[in-house]
């Protein structure tokens, strides 16, 4: 370590109190990029509480029950709105 402060010191005219600060600095820099690797790596989700057979039945019967509420009966699924092409040039009336 005090060979890398002696050569930061010496390459970049750097006082003893520029080499620390620029040495926290790094390490700083060092740890943002290396955050997001961690992050995932620290966050990672425990495989065995995903895809449960439970799971799976009640997401199910929730997607039955979202489908069915989407489209009532008697209803086409159409809003009632009628879709045209517009020109830049031509006037709407």
């Amino acid at each position: 370590m005090r060979k890398l402060r002696y050569w930061i010191r010496r390459h970049f005219g750097f006082s003893q109190r520029e080499v620390n600060a620029f040495l926290v600095l790094i390490g700083l820099m060092v740890l943002l990029t290396a955050a997001p690797l961690l992050f995932k790596w620290l966050s990672r989700p425990d495989t065995d509480s995903f895809g449960s057979q439970s799971d799976r039945q009640v997401l199910d019967s929730l997607v039955a029950d979202w489908r069915q509420s989407s489209h009532p009966p008697g209803r086409s699924g159409s809003l009632g709105y009628r879709l045209s092409l517009c020109g830049p040039s031509t006037p709407t009336t």
